[in-house]
């Protein structure tokens, strides 16, 4: 059977639970009439009565909602769930509340992937959820409700070759009022059998391992926040970037500008700008090579004090 790309997104999008316009199919099985064997459906009222022997039974079932058919039952006890992506933690990202966050998913290996489908397990009332883009962003489709976010993607025309350390997904949010000190914001992947990636055929990937970062309150007060530093501004364009960024800087009183780029670890990756200005509007450019795809942060430094702070999504 093959099924469009219209038809995929419908699909996509049922998944994620963003369209509820019809009701979800459930399976539907014909009583075995004609070809009979145990008479079920005439004597024994559509039971199946089983006396220490092997039994067959034909019937006919119409059967909804598993097109790769990686959902089946395993005959006699429950087999316990073994879950085929994994999710590791590689550190956190430091910031306020009220504050924007880019968290990442990242390849922990190399994949060909031609659909996509998490459920992934946050704290709402600590986070909100702004938006979810992918490396191809054409297809992605995501919806939350309450504390789950599910998230699914496909590609109808060629599988994505994902590579290692490459930026498969990134999660923009903000956090609430509600994140205090002490708080620590992670996305957890849910044991669900719904979660999973398949290849261009449809068929589950095994042992699949993501990265990403939790988000962790600073406890520290923003400088940003500031009056004194209100008309101190950092422009990107184009952002997300692929291989060049040009920065656009606003400075509101003469003295030494420092305007670096770190990577979501708070490690340095490059100087763009490092010398005494006059106050007005400047701009510079940076070349990406050797930069891989992720979440970057851009900070300008005026007077020794952090004054403005700008993230740039590197896409390759």
């Amino acid at each position: 059977m093959g099924i469009n790309s219209t038809d995929a997104v419908k699909i996509t999008r049922r998944y994620v639970g963003s369209d509820t316009s019809f009701t979800r199919g459930d399976w539907i099985f014909e009583k075995p009439f004609g070809g009979d064997t145990l008479n079920v459906s005439t004597y024994l009222n559509d039971t199946v009565i089983v006396g220490g022997g092997i039994v067959t039974q034909d019937f006919k079932g119409l059967c909804v909602g598993d097109v790769n058919g990686s959902n089946y039952p395993l005959p006699g006890a429950k087999a316990p769930f073994t879950s085929k992506i994994k999710l590791e933690n590689n550190g956190s990202v430091k910031i306020n509340s009220g504050e924007s966050f880019d968290i990442p998913l990242i390849s922990v290996g190399n994949y060909n992937v031609g659909a996509i489908s998490m459920i992934l397990n946050f704290p709402a009332n600590l986070a909100k959820i702004t938006g979810v883009k992918c490396s191809d962003n054409s297809n992605l489709v995501y919806h939350v409700r309450g504390n789950e976010l599910r998230i699914g993607w496909f590609e109808d025309e060629k599988p994505m070759n994902l590579k290692n350390e490459e930026t498969l997904i990134i999660i923009s949010g903000r956090t609430t009022n509600d994140f205090k000190t002490g708080d620590i914001i992670n996305f957890n992947l849910k044991k669900d059998k719904l979660c999973e990636f398949a290849d261009e055929t449809g068929e589950p990937l095994e042992n699949v391992v993501l990265k990403t970062f939790s988000v962790e309150h600073s406890k520290v007060i923003n400088s940003e926040n500031s009056k004194s530093v209100l008309n101190n501004r950092l422009f990107l364009s184009p952002n997300p970037a692929e291989n060049n960024v040009n920065i656009k800087y606003q400075i509101s009183q003469d003295g030494f500008v420092t305007i670096s780029l770190f990577n979501i670890l708070g490690e340095k990756i490059a100087d763009v700008v490092n010398k005494t200005v006059l106050k007005g509007i400047y701009d510079s450019d940076l070349k990406l090579t050797g930069i891989n795809s992720g979440v970057y942060t851009f900070k300008m430094i005026l007077g020794g004090k952090i004054v403005a702070t700008e993230r740039l999504v590197v896409a390759k």
